[in-house]
């Protein structure tokens, strides 16, 4: 699949390349001069059209959802968070029929984007991400956000101990790295201080802090992927079997349940 195709392919789905800065971008970066962010780049491209494609063949209707919103987008940061919906719901449709009975999308404002059915229990997972619009130098900003955009999703109708809430923090996650700061350590730090977020605060039955990750496999081939690198876990006593069942399914890495305190693991590097 040479470039050029991948550019007709995404205008054939609907997609307005032109108007998108981000897809531009890749376009642009398409012969940059370091191998693997030359290769990253296509991958991007590739990965969106395999997305779009497969949420295509299984309901039109959220295919359809998706174009508008990445147009809607223009390229600018919103399209992060439609990226990240589109990526996800994909992989949980991977799941389908035997990780999960059935999933569908949540309604707009009044559920969590995605409700799953695990052994006939429904089980809410709500997606949002994080970034800067700019390398900000100010640290500990990193953490204010998360801790406002916990606060901001808490509102929600639908927060509930059967809901789980995902945020995807690869920007800050990334932005920390050019300042050499230790994120992890300091929202661990940050968290644990119950004067910062009781577990009265806390709506949702868990709460994972994911970066997406790249990396070249044994074949030379790029694999991409999401990481919890820290989970947040209300005590709510006895855990809903269903529940626990699905945050194992789609976080492997994070199974320690039995003290119902801050977990924290740095699962991979950031690439």
């Amino acid at each position: 699949m040479d470039n050029d195709n991948r550019i007709e392919l995404l205008e054939n789905f609907g997609i307005e390349v032109s108007k998108n800065d981000i897809i531009k971008n890749y376009i642009t970066h398409k012969n940059h001069e370091n191998e693997f962010l030359r290769r990253f780049f296509k991958y991007q491209l590739s990965e969106l059209i395999i997305e779009l494609n497969n949420i295509k063949k299984h309901d039109i209707k959220y295919f359809e959802r998706y174009v508008k919103n990445i147009n809607s987008s223009s390229g600018c940061i919103n399209f992060w968070g439609e990226k990240f919906e589109l990526y996800f719901h994909l992989k949980l449709l991977q799941g389908l029929p035997v990780l999960f009975n059935s999933i569908r999308r949540g309604k707009d404002g009044r559920e969590p984007d995605f409700l799953i059915s695990v052994d006939n229990a429904e089980i809410g997972i709500e997606l949002t991400s994080l970034q800067f619009e700019k390398i900000s130098t100010n640290n500990f900003r990193s953490i204010e956000k998360i801790r406002d955009k916990i606060i901001e999703k808490n509102s929600k109708c639908y927060a509930s101990n059967n809901c789980i809430l995902v945020i995807n923090v690869t920007n800050l996650y990334s932005n920390s790295v050019l300042n050499s700061f230790e994120l992890e350590q300091e929202i661990q730090k940050f968290l644990t201080d119950k004067s910062n977020l009781t577990n009265d605060d806390l709506k949702y039955g868990t709460i994972h802090l994911v970066k997406h990750v790249f990396t070249l496999n044994k074949q030379n081939d790029i694999e991409h992927d999401f990481k919890s690198f820290l989970c947040i876990l209300k005590d709510v006593g006895e855990i809903n079997p269903q529940f626990k069942k699905l945050n194992n399914i789609l976080f492997p890495y994070k199974v320690e349940y039995d003290d119902n305190v801050i977990d924290y693991e740095i699962l991979a590097p950031f690439i």
